[in-house]
């Protein structure tokens, strides 16, 4: 006699392995968000730094410090068109510094430029720490410093 169809027993096999499947491949896909996230943080970055050393050629100086997701004053031109200072649940800052007595490696260097990144996503901030191949960075679980050369 031939039999049609599966069994209740066979398709809850099935059911029962493709939950396993999921299981585990569920918490490698939020990984793979996170990077693909702190990729396009580390994308923004560079769009961010070639706008600013265009300011630094076209003016002569660096832009100025501008506010938690505003585009600082004389850089929106250097920028691409709909550039925003803000990328999901991602904002970025403008940052200068005035050291007096320089960086501790080069004290003849007493100015620190660089894009200040907050988000609340600590995964991020950390993939966005191992992703990031600049000179320097610093800061906290929440806001990070990537400094421009």
């Amino acid at each position: 006699m031939t039999r049609r169809g599966f069994t209740l027993i066979e398709m809850l096999s099935v059911f029962a392995i493709m939950a396993l499947l999921a299981a585990l491949a569920l918490p490698k896909l939020s990984t793979v968000r996170t990077k693909a996230e702190a990729t396009s943080v580390i994308a923004d970055y560079g769009v961010i730094r070639h706008a600013a050393l265009d300011v630094l050629e076209t003016t002569g100086s660096w832009p100025v410090t501008g506010g938690d997701g505003e585009v600082p004053a004389g850089m929106a031109t250097s920028l691409p068109g709909g550039f925003q200072f803000t990328h999901g649940a991602t904002t970025y800052r403008w940052r200068t510094w005035a050291l007096p007595d320089g960086l501790p490696g080069n004290p003849s260097d007493t100015l620190v430029v660089g894009v200040e990144v907050s988000s609340d996503n600590a995964e991020l901030m950390a993939s966005l720490r191992q992703l990031y191949r600049g000179p320097l960075a610093f800061g906290t679980n929440t806001r990070m410093t990537l400094v421009i050369e």
